[in-house]
């Protein structure tokens, strides 16, 4: 397993969604606690520009027709894959209906930790809301890949921005085939 945590940037209509930008400045606290990078995890068609503004280390990208609006097979079968290659320390993602749905099921399928609703880091410290927020929960992250999902509120839009385009590496996208609406 490496110490990289990525982050799966939510986009839509050619805008990243300020989530991703939280989740990346989340992502920061979390890389300098395991001496790991920042890395965005942009997937789609012909979208590359949108990672210019993200403040990350690297940005792994793939470009495929069938990633051109989200399907949660497509980013399901993509991020698993991206998981098996590479065992990255943590996988976050914003607590959206995208986000939640995409966490949630390769947490059961993959046999992973899931995180949910993390607020704040500190001293490697996952903060997270329950009980709509009136309970404060810490975790560390576990052994394994963690997958977590971020809320706003512990960080701002701007943390997760960057006027400095990242390395782009491409990365081949599975076979997305026999896919499900």
């Amino acid at each position: 397993m490496n110490q990289d945590i990525y982050v799966v940037i939510e986009h839509l209509q050619g805008q990243i969604a300020d989530i991703s930008y939280i989740a990346l400045a989340a992502a920061r606290d979390l890389a300098q606690e395991t001496g790991g990078q920042v890395v965005g995890v942009l997937l789609g068609h012909n979208v590359q520009e949108l990672a210019n503004t993200l403040a990350a280390d690297k940005i792994l990208y793939t470009d495929h027709p069938a990633l051109a609006e989200f399907t949660a097979d497509t980013y399901q079968k993509t991020v698993a894959s991206l998981i098996g290659e590479n065992e990255p320390r943590a996988v976050l993602f914003g607590n959206t209906t995208i986000g939640a749905d995409v966490a949630s099921v390769l947490s059961a399928r993959l046999s992973l930790p899931l995180v949910s609703s993390l607020v704040h880091i500190d001293e490697g410290k996952i903060t997270s809301q329950i009980c709509g927020g009136k309970i404060m929960a810490e975790n560390e992250l576990a052994e394994t890949t963690t997958l977590v999902t971020v809320i706003p509120g512990g960080y701002k839009v701007e943390q997760g921005q960057s006027e400095k385009s990242p390395e782009i590496t491409l990365f081949e996208a599975p076979a997305l085939d026999d896919l499900r609406i």
